[in-house]
């Protein structure tokens, strides 16, 4: 009977994630990604962020996907910045 549950179980999980696979996004939509950071050191991070994006791969990565980059301070979190990086 357990068996037959794990089976019922995993067979509606990847038929649900199958179903989910037909978004994207359409032109005129922005795309938005959150990467969290702990930094001991902020302004390391703005100055190595700086020189990133300064750099000709930087420069490069820009010009091919149009990113913006945003630095943003936590509050109440265990992490204390984040980057959202949106197209």
């Amino acid at each position: 009977m357990k068996n037959i549950f794990i089976f019922i179980f995993t067979l509606t999980f990847c038929a649900s994630t199958i179903s989910a696979d037909d978004h994207k996004v359409m032109p005129g939509n922005e795309v938005g990604e959150f990467h969290y950071i702990k930094a001991t050191n902020p302004l390391n991070v703005v100055a190595a962020t700086d020189k990133f994006m300064a750099s000709d791969c930087g420069k490069k990565w820009k010009s091919e996907t149009g990113a913006n980059v945003v630095l943003m301070q936590l509050q109440g979190s265990g992490m204390s910045h984040f980057f959202l990086c949106w197209i």
